[in-house]
Parts: structure tokens; C-alpha cells; sequence
């Protein structure tokens, strides 16, 4: 063999490409007809040099399916976890962490006021079917804290803060008592004057046990609620988590639900499960293909990879034409000549591989 025939044999395996999602894409599809071609058609060649030619055309293969996979299984983790469609907890926990970043650097990156405002927009979203309305986000916070406050067990940050109000208030009324005298006091609230003071202080004890948070916060925005929770010590992460928990995910549930997404999320689950267990080199082909494939209702999964993927520069519309190319055979002739000058012999009904 010459040194020309050397060189054609080593760069069989070589592909093109920049090493972006598309181009390794490609050259799955490559190394792959490559290698049914070699094991597939006549080969001119030794027995030996045929087997390490497979060979290195395998190791090749399995470099490229190792970049594909994991930003794949990303992409389905993610998107499983933002469409927990049984447990709320883990919905309005991914909504709160959609990137992945943490919950609390997501909020400050964008500000607490936008991020609140985020969950209250999604809300009104729900609530009117996604169409248009004209509701403001203040108007919808308002709506929202009113529902929260009508269950406060639900919402433990609701919880903390009225416990907390209800401290500061009966302190406030603890220290009128022994400003005002009892009598005073008792006139001053109740119109009528107190015969003891421990009745006053009685009086005072039976306000805090039933103190309503709701009565204190009554039209109460955004800006001034934030402020009441930094005043309590409590994390506006929280607060919003609940929200979503309680408030958000059942409207979403009620609408993606007519929309079919709980056969969406079964078809998605069924092709993260695929790449988590591929273990050989045509199952995880497969795998990734599928993957590629699967639909959701607002178009191709791979729509997500932008930001579920953990790739930093990946475009889905370049990822479909690249599919596209393939799925059209438009480099198989190329390819076809490379496999021809290392001594294969192509039939003339061979097409590719589908993909």
C-alpha cells in the first residue's frame, strides 16, 4: 500500500465539523453509514485491516455519542422536572430554578420585584387561557395574597408573617394598657372602660390568638408586601414557591391538560428512560434519535436545548436543518467516495442509513 492509501485509510474516520451539536449530529450519521457500509458491502481488502478499520470507526463513533447524550439528558431532565404533573412541590421548585443556576441567584439576577412579578404574570396567563386580557400584575398579586391569606397553612411564609405581625401587635396594645390605664384603654377600643386590668390584658391575650393578617394587609402591593416579608426575615423564594405550589399549578395543570401534556410528558419520558439505559453502541443511536424526534405541544423538543441542555452555544433551527441534510442523503455521496478509495464497493441501490 501506498503512502496515499495510507493517508485515505486514517482519514475514513475523520470527520469535518466545528464539535457543536449539529456537527457532531452529522457525524454520528457519518461514522455510522461508514461503518454499516464497511461490514455491509464487498471489500477489496484484508480480513485484518477490514476489522481495524471497523474498529477505530466504533471508538470514533462512541467519542461522538458521548458529546451527544448528556446535553440531551439534560434537556429531558429538566423539562421532566419543570412538567411534574403529581407533585406541585417539584414544579414550583423548577419554576423557581428553571435554568438550573439555584433558586436564590435566579431571583437576584433578575431582581425580586421582576421575579414575583414572573410568577403573578404566569398566573393571569392560567387564569384568563392564555389569551389576552388586560388584568395588571398588580391587580393579579392582589388576587393572589388574598387567596394565599384565606389559607395561611398553606403558606408558611404567610404563616411567619402573621405570627410575627401578631407579636408586634399585641406588644403595641401591651404598651398602650400601660400607657393609657385600663379604663382609657378600654374606652379607646371598645368604647366602654375595662373593670380590671387583667380583663384588659385578657382582652389583649384573645386579640393575638385570633389575630387576621388579612386585615392588615388589605390592598397591600408588591413593593410594600416584599418589604413586610425582608421585615420578617423571610426569603422571597419561599413565598414565590408557595405561590406557584398552590396558586399557578393548578390553572397550568387545568390548561396543558386539555392540551394533551400528559401524553407529551409520557412520550418524553419514555425517551430520557431510552438514553439513560442505552448501553450499546445501536441502542444509543437510537436513543438519540428518538430523542431528537419527540414532539411536544408547542413544537420539537429540542426547542428546549437553548436553555436545558448546559450547552452555552447550541441552536435548535440549525440542529433541524442538520437533520434535515441528513435525513435527504445530501452527504452520502461524499461519503460514498471516501468508502470507495479504501476499497468498498457501493452498490448502486444503497441509500442512507434513516436517522
Amino acid at each position: 500500500m501506498n503512502w496515499y492509501g495510507k493517508l485515505l485509510i486514517a482519514a475514513i474516520w475523520d470527520t469535518d465539523g466545528d464539535g457543536s451539536f449539529e456537527d457532531n449530529l452529522k457525524a454520528m450519521a457519518e461514522l455510522e453509514y461508514k461503518l454499516y457500509a464497511l461490514n455491509s458491502f464487498p471489500f477489496s481488502g484484508m480480513p485484518q485491516r477490514q476489522a481495524n478499520i471497523a474498529q477505530k470507526l466504533e471508538e470514533e463513533l462512541w467519542g461522538v455519542l458521548e458529546e451527544l447524550k448528556p446535553p440531551l439528558e439534560n434537556t429531558f431532565s429538566t423539562w421532566l422536572s419543570a412538567h411534574a404533573l403529581t407533585d406541585p412541590n417539584q414544579w414550583a421548585e423548577q419554576r423557581m430554578d428553571p435554568y438550573g443556576s439555584g433558586a436564590y441567584d435566579y431571583v437576584e439576577s433578575i431582581g425580586a420585584a421582576e421575579a414575583l412579578g414572573g410568577v403573578v404574570s404566569e398566573y393571569l396567563d392560567y387564569k384568563h387561557n392564555k389569551q389576552y386580557h388586560t388584568e395588571k400584575i398588580d391587580q393579579g398579586f392582589s388576587e393572589m395574597l388574598s387567596l394565599a391569606l384565606q389559607e395561611p397553612g398553606k403558606y408558611p411564609s404567610i404563616q411567619g408573617l402573621s405570627d410575627l405581625y401578631a407579636r408586634d401587635h399585641e406588644e403595641m396594645l401591651n404598651n398602650e394598657l400601660y400607657d393609657q390605664g385600663f379604663e382609657t384603654f378600654g374606652e379607646n377600643h371598645l368604647g366602654e372602660a375595662f373593670e380590671t386590668e387583667e380583663a384588659a390584658e385578657a382582652w389583649i391575650e384573645n386579640q393575638t390568638e385570633n389575630f387576621d393578617l388579612s386585615e392588615h394587609m388589605y390592598d397591600t402591593g408588591m413593593e410594600d408586601f416584599t418589604a413586610s416579608l425582608e421585615y420578617a426575615g423571610i426569603s422571597i423564594e419561599r413565598f414565590m414557591h408557595e405561590l406557584n405550589q398552590n396558586l399557578v399549578f393548578p390553572m397550568w395543570m387545568n390548561y396543558w391538560r386539555a392540551m394533551g401534556i400528559e401524553g407529551t410528558r409520557e412520550l418524553a419520558q419514555d425517551a430520557y428512560d431510552r438514553l439513560q439505559g442505552a448501553s450499546t453502541l445501536q441502542e444509543t443511536i437510537i436513543a438519540i434519535n428518538h430523542a431528537i424526534d419527540v414532539n411536544h405541544q408547542n413544537g420539537q423538543m429540542i426547542e428546549h436545548m437553548e436553555n436545558y441542555s448546559g450547552l452555552d452555544d447550541v441552536h435548535p433551527g440549525r440542529i433541524k436543518e442538520m437533520m434535515d441534510s441528513i435525513e435527504g442523503g445530501g452527504f452520502v455521496p461524499e461519503w460514498n467516495k471516501e468508502l470507495k478509495q479504501i476499497g468498498i464497493s457501493i452498490p448502486k441501490s444503497a441509500i442512507p442509513l434513516a436517522v
